[in-house]
């Protein structure tokens, strides 16, 4: 029992999680493409990487959480990051 309850708190910080990568992403990429956040969307995302679009550009983003806790956002290739993501052994 006590087990589900550290489950159920747990659980929003997961989500939370998620949404801060979303939110860290899209305020890269429309800092890149000089454009809005509310103009981009995710059109694609595996774990940590996304390909946004909007404004007329499209482009791949790879987020990592650096030693100070603080999440940074990189632009890719998409292609490279889906070889290196399908050739890592699943857990």
């Amino acid at each position: 029992m006590r087990q589900f309850w550290l489950i159920a708190a747990l659980l929003p910080l997961g989500a939370a999680g998620c949404a801060g990568l979303e939110s860290t992403v899209k305020t890269r990429a429309a800092r890149d493409f000089r454009c809005s956040e509310e103009q981009l969307k995710i059109v694609d995302q595996e774990s940590t990487v996304f390909r946004i679009a909007g404004c007329g550009a499209e482009a791949t983003y790879v987020c990592k959480e650096g030693r100070n806790l603080r999440t940074t956002c990189e632009q890719a290739d998409w292609e490279q990051t889906r070889e290196t993501r399908q050739a890592q052994p699943q857990l």
